[in-house]
């Protein structure tokens, strides 16, 4: 055997050791994609071009202020509201009751990327409005659900 079929035997044998080991399983199992931040400031506005602000810590709503428009009647009031409640966001999603006395409702949101989100206040109903001192009570009045969209500041 010349020195050149020699050299070219040798290639193919180290080469057979370790080709077996080449684009085989790993043992590892591979990196889990790191899920979007939302953690921040984030301001907007509702479909009555009211403001709507939230904070998001650690995959939690921490605070929120909404304020809604509510009419009775012949009286309408702007609410600022909020929750007691601190969901966290599953699946870039999130779900909590807001308001009190009066107007309780429940305001929804998705994360559409790490920097816009949007969502739905539930439809309400009321039967009676306090506006300051002026107090309207009677029948309750159905109050339509709007959407509402915010960045991240």
């Amino acid at each position: 055997m010349t020195p050149t079929a020699r050299f070219h035997a040798a290639t193919l044998l180290v080469l057979a050791i370790l080709a077996p080991g080449c684009g085989g399983k790993s043992s590892s199992s591979p990196a889990s994609p790191t899920p979007p931040s939302f953690n921040g400031n984030w301001r907007g506005t509702t479909g009555q071009n009211l403001p709507i602000t939230f904070t998001v810590a650690d995959n939690t709503i921490t605070a929120i202020s909404v304020d809604i428009r509510a009419t009775y009647l012949s009286s309408s009031c702007t609410y600022t509201t909020g929750s007691s409640q601190r969901p966290a966001i599953a699946n870039n999603t999130f779900t909590l009751p807001i308001g009190g006395g009066t107007v309780t409702t429940t305001l929804t949101g998705t994360f559409a990327s790490s920097t816009a989100a949007n969502g739905t206040i539930a439809a309400f109903s009321i039967s009676g409005l306090l506006c300051g001192s002026v107090f309207v009570i009677g029948t309750p009045v159905n109050q339509a659900s709007q959407t509402w969209q915010a960045t991240r500041q």
